[in-house]
Order: C-alpha cells, then structure tokens, then sequence
C-alpha cells in the first residue's frame, strides 16, 4: 500500500511539474515580444537646396563634411567635379534643372536641385543696338528664350526673332510675345474737316 502511495505521489508530481513546465513555455514568448524593441519611424527627407548657375560659368559648393560619392542625373546639363575633401565644382553645360546627390562620409546624403540657365547679357545688349526705337525684353525659360514688349512694325517682330535664334540651337526654341505698338492718331485730318466745314459755310452765306 506505501508503495502504491508512493507511485501516485510521484504520477502526481511529475504530472505537476510538467504543467508547470507547459505553462511556462507558453508564457515565453510573451516575455519575449515584450522586450522586443520598436523600430522608430524614419526621418523625413530634407527639401533639396537650390543652386542656380549660368551655362558656361561654374561655382564652387561647399558641403560642410568629406566627400564620398557624387552623382547627377543629367550629366548634359551640368557636370561635378570634387576639388577637395569637402568642396565640389559645378559647370553649367546646357539650359535645364537636375538633381544633383552628395554622399558623406557618415552615410547622410544631400541633395540640391540645380537650374542652369541662358546668359543673355549679350542679346539683350544687342536688341538695344539694333531696335532702339523700339521696346524689347529677353527671358531664358528653360531651353527656350522668351522676347515681349512692342515693337514699331510687324517686321520688326521677325527681325528680333532672327537675332535671338542665334542664342538657340533652334529657332523653333525662340517663343515671341512682341506686339506692333498701336500709332497715335493724327488730328491733321481733324482739322482739314474742320477747315472744310468751315469754307463750305461762307460759301452758303455767299449764296454760291
């Protein structure tokens, strides 16, 4: 009898212990997922910065932190040659607006947005030359040039043009605005009416 006690004692127990044992490898993994970090929510990007040049001229940027890789995504507009461990050198090549990357040495990435534009110093100096009489302005939008203003006559307006085409690979890129300038009314025949009258009425008085 002790020993059949002593067996049911140990059923018992081990019994016990194994739902011991089960209850604490179910309350495991909530332990687990309990400590399980979260992940933060990643940063905003930063708005690119802007960087204005003429074609033909260059400028220096200075990105504050050393260099490690440098990539625009029109290599035709503009070209990025770095100088130093921290300074680059940008050349404006042709009218347009890219992206321009800059990779740091701790891993942060830069961004600009780049916007080459005409220098039209020199056709803006030579519409005066040619149209002094006249009121003519020149605008660079992208790769085309924009004339306004107004002109005396409409021939004018085509001169103006063929001046400009000689600053675009196309004339198709020279988009015209150009309005003839209405003339000022005369009051010569205002007064040859009036004179008109005038006779026409002592000729009546006459009797002719």
């Amino acid at each position: 009898m002790g020993r059949t006690l002593t067996r049911a004692g140990i059923i018992i127990l081990i019994a016990g212990l194994g739902h011991q044992t089960t209850t604490r490898a179910q309350d495991q993994p909530l332990a687990l997922a309990a400590n399980i970090p979260v992940a933060a929510a990643p940063a905003p990007a930063a708005a690119p910065t802007s960087l204005s040049l003429m074609m033909g001229r260059s400028m220096l940027v200075n990105i504050g932190a050393p260099i490690v890789r440098v990539a625009l995504t029109s290599p035709d507009v503009a070209d990025a040659l770095v100088t130093s461990a921290s300074e680059l050198l940008l050349h404006g090549k042709a009218p347009g607006t890219i992206s321009l990357l800059v990779w740091e040495r701790g891993g942060e990435i830069r961004r600009y947005e780049v916007a080459v534009q005409r220098d039209l110093t020199r056709l803006d100096a030579q519409l005066k030359e040619l149209f002094p009489a006249d009121s003519i302005q020149a605008q660079s939008n992208g790769t085309q040039i924009v004339l306004s203003g107004t002109v005396a006559t409409k021939e004018g307006i085509d001169r103006a043009v063929n001046v400009a085409a000689g600053y675009v690979a196309k004339r198709d890129e020279v988009v015209t605005l150009l309005r003839v300038q209405e003339a000022a009314r005369s009051n010569q025949v205002l007064l040859r009416v009036r004179f008109a009258e005038v006779s026409r009425s002592a000729m009546t008085e006459l009797g002719l």
